[in-house]
């Protein structure tokens, strides 16, 4: 018992062989965020198009969050979604948009959001959200479903510098 006690004490006194933790000050990350006025135009490259099947979708950009349009933004990421052309829309590539608005500490506001896919110099479709109520302080998602010429976005495609949309906010407070 006696040697127990002994081999207690000599460990406790051991200097530690676990690797040691430390813990520093570093710098805070901020992300650089652009401010506008409403209204707030942003111009994406489309990705190509042509690997994704009905009802696949991709992630277009992880950056809109930094540009922000009287205290709201497009938070997160902005995907696109292939979707089945619905009566009247034969012959059109059904593309829908799908992220959120983040609306910072201010006020309510009514977001507005145009979608423009573009070619070189033609809008192949457009799609809007209207009226998008999104309390301050709070994330509203959206999907905007815009139907563009299969072969207008083929030709866009194998061009240079190739597609793009075109997003347009519009923000009002929502009194």
């Amino acid at each position: 018992m006696k040697g127990l006690a002994i081999a207690v004490i000599a460990l406790a006194l051991a200097p530690s062989s676990l690797a040691q933790v430390t813990a520093r000050q570093g710098e805070p990350t901020q992300r650089e965020q652009t401010e506008f006025h409403s209204p707030m135009v942003l111009e994406v490259p489309l990705p190509d198009l042509t690997r994704l099947s009905l009802g696949q979708g991709m992630l277009i950009s992880r950056e809109l969050g930094r540009f922000v349009c009287d205290d709201a933004n497009l938070n997160g990421s902005l995907w696109v979604d292939l979707r089945k052309p619905r009566r009247g829309e034969e012959g059109k590539a059904v593309l829908e948009f799908r992220g959120s608005v983040h609306v910072r500490e201010s006020y309510d506001r009514l977001v507005d959001l145009t979608f423009r896919v573009k070619g070189s110099e033609e809008v192949l479709g457009e799609g809007v959200v209207r009226k998008l109520d999104v309390e301050e302080e709070r994330t509203r998602p959206f999907t905007a479903r815009v139907a563009v010429s299969e072969e207008g976005l083929r030709r866009s495609l194998a061009s240079e510098p190739g597609p793009t949309v075109e997003i347009t906010v519009n923000v009002k407070d929502n009194d």
